[in-house]
């Protein structure tokens, strides 16, 4: 993960600040990821893209620290979110917590793959906390690793999953990244892989969850159906349209288009603030898109991202389309 210590989010519902953050000679080495009234998140040195990432949650409040804090949870699935915009592939935290007051240690801990993403602790403060309500969502990951300028996207994985894979080998990609077994539909040309039932949700034109994602790969209907285009969705809670907008931009570089409205049409959608960027070369046609509000003009380049605010999630969806795939396959056309 390449270092962003200009930039902090929003996690979870969390404050944004987009502010240089001035470390001290002791915290040089860490990044600050997410800053709220009473609580900073940092990464606490940088690690590659699939390594264990190690993070410390500094904070007044007794109850992020103690066993099985709903509030723990949606911080580190809010923190998830974040990272997934940088690196296509985290498979764990190792989670530090620290009483901001004392600096002391309070709470150990860790999540990722092996624990479907839910926080286990092995040293906590003693005690329920106060909020016995979880979100109960399953936390995001997902998506394009940081880096400041652009890159190829025959080299790029969006899901995991790039372009020009065969079934199975997007399969075993997808499978290492979402929960659930990725399915294949020969007859509709899709490899569908989702956290629970969010790509049923999708399908059924229903907005997602904060924490939830989906990938689609859709696929030439061919001997041996290869990717031409994947769809990633996924959704983080609260307003963070220009915090995820920066980190696209900084992943891919600036856009060749940048258009900024309201979403029209259907009541679900009708009035939602939303920004759609394009990236790379022009498609020889325009096609539609799984998961692409109606309104919106089709799918008409190489790489494309719609970022929507909703009322209390925002929701970013990145297609990835093979150019020379889509040329050789003029049949291609809209799946839904």
């Amino acid at each position: 993960m390449s270092r962003n210590t200009g930039t902090l989010l929003r996690a979870a519902g969390l404050s944004v600040l987009l502010a240089p953050v001035a470390l001290n000679a002791a915290a040089a080495a860490e990044r600050l990821v997410v800053q709220d009234a009473d609580l900073l998140v940092v990464v606490d040195r940088e690690v590659s893209c699939g390594e264990i990432t190690p993070i410390t949650l500094r904070s007044s409040d007794p109850d992020l620290f103690r066993q099985g804090s709903p509030r723990m949870q949606r911080v580190v699935d809010g923190t998830r979110a974040i990272l997934g915009f940088e690196c296509a592939r985290t498979p764990a935290f190792n989670i530090t917590g620290e009483d901001s007051r004392s600096g002391e240690v309070v709470f150990e801990g860790t999540a990722g793959d092996p624990t479907g993403w839910l926080v286990q602790s092995s040293h906590a403060l003693t005690g329920a906390p106060a909020s016995s309500t979880s979100t109960g969502a399953t936390p995001p990951g997902s998506s394009p690793g940081s880096v400041a300028t652009p890159v190829s996207l025959g080299s790029d994985a969006i899901g995991g999953v790039r372009t020009g894979m065969t079934v199975a080998e997007a399969s075993s990609a997808a499978a290492g990244d979402f929960t659930g077994k990725p399915l294949y539909d020969r007859k509709a040309q899709m490899l569908v892989a989702g956290d629970g039932d969010c790509a049923a949700r999708l399908q059924g034109r229903d907005r997602l969850s904060a924490g939830q994602r989906c990938l689609v790969a859709q696929t030439v209907d061919t001997d041996r159906p290869r990717i031409y285009q994947t769809i990633l969705h996924q959704a983080v809670d609260q307003d963070q349209r220009e915090q995820i907008v920066a980190q696209l931009e900084q992943r891919f570089g600036r856009p060749t288009k940048r258009e900024r409205g309201e979403l029209q049409g259907s009541s679900w959608n009708n009035g939602h603030k939303y920004v759609l960027l394009s990236w790379r070369a022009p498609l020889e046609r325009p096609i539609e898109a799984t998961g692409r509000p109606t309104n919106l003009d089709p799918l008409n380049s190489e790489l494309e991202a719609l970022v929507v605010t909703y009322d209390q999630t925002t929701e970013a969806t990145l297609w990835a389309t093979d150019i020379a795939l889509l040329s050789q396959n003029p049949q291609i056309k809209a799946k839904f």
